[in-house]
């Protein structure tokens, strides 16, 4: 199975690991987002197959995050929000789940591995967030 790994910077360490571990064999691709790099290093520490899309400035510009983000959901079969749905990359990400595979009948899954802080408050503030934040 190929597993997209999208998020932003509010990210829970140990649920990634938990989610990695308990996905042996499949093909993980992330982006270039921290909580991405990070799911991306532990993946390789874990013996996953891990691909990651090239960020193309140069190419792209403003556009290029936004490429990027429709490269790493390219042919995957289960899509996993890295934190909290209403950044960037994971916004995005999940806009394109709901234009694409929501109406279909046996479209993509969509996981959301977001970190106990941001579930307990619905306004995360310094005081509130996690020490890895």
């Amino acid at each position: 199975m190929t597993i997209a790994l999208v998020g932003g910077n509010d990210f829970d360490p140990a649920v990634i690991v938990e989610y990695l571990k308990a996905h042996p064999g499949d093909v993980i691709v992330s982006g270039s987002s921290p909580s991405e790099r990070y799911a991306a290093e532990k993946a390789e520490a874990l013996g996953l197959e891990v691909q990651v899309p090239i960020l193309r400035d140069d190419l792209y510009g403003k556009g290029a995050r936004d490429c990027q983000v429709v490269d790493v959901l390219l042919g995957a079969d289960e899509i996993v929000i890295l934190g909290k749905a209403s950044s960037g990359r994971a916004h995005l990400a999940v806009e394109i789940h709901k234009r694409v595979d929501s109406w279909r009948k046996d479209g993509r899954k969509l996981v959301y591995l977001v970190p106990e802080a941001v579930k307990v408050s619905k306004r995360s503030t310094k005081a509130s967030r996690p020490e890895w934040a």
